[in-house]
């Protein structure tokens, strides 16, 4: 298992790119619902948590505090 920081991946082209060593990378498909990912400024890139069947990476979308009006 390895957990990777937000600022140790980045997201290039619907893939994740995981460094491996200096400019040499590995790239993971993403599922549909990460599409919107890379273009979604309000959303923030967590840690991902890979293992040797699957890679967790979770999104966080901030939200506008709305007061209510009555």
């Amino acid at each position: 298992m390895v957990r990777l920081g937000g600022q140790a991946y980045e997201i290039v082209n619907d893939k994740l790119r995981i460094p491996l060593k200096p400019k040499q990378y590995f790239y993971v498909g993403l599922h549909k619902r990460f599409e919107q990912l890379p273009s979604d400024a309000t959303l923030k890139l967590n840690p991902i948590t890979i293992t040797d069947h699957m890679v967790v990476l979770t999104k966080v979308n901030t939200a506008e505090v709305v007061e209510p009006m009555g």
